[in-house]
């Protein structure tokens, strides 16, 4: 069970958070797209999010650009959806 979602990453960010966008979210970290800081960080935080191991968690496409596609592990696409439905 696993489900796979696409993330637009804006590193750098003031101001971090996840937001709800058209075809899927945006997340905005505090850590600079250097040496991969920025995907340990997307990883980190979507963790956080959704309260699972960031093991549980692979970035599948977009290792170098801020669009993602994340593939999350021991989850179901309707359990990450329900646990996003209070983003805006």
């Amino acid at each position: 069970m696993h489900a796979i979602i696409t993330l637009t990453c804006k590193p750098g960010s003031s101001r971090p958070g996840l937001s709800r966008r058209e075809g899927g979210y945006e997340l905005r970290i505090r850590a600079r797209a250097i040496d991969g800081k920025a995907n340990l960080a997307v990883i980190a935080d979507l963790a956080e999010y959704l309260h699972i191991a960031p093991s549980q968690i692979e970035i599948l496409h977009g290792h170098r650009s801020r669009m993602k596609r994340v593939k999350i592990s021991g989850v179901c696409q309707d359990d990450v959806e329900e646990r996003f439905a209070t983003l805006t």
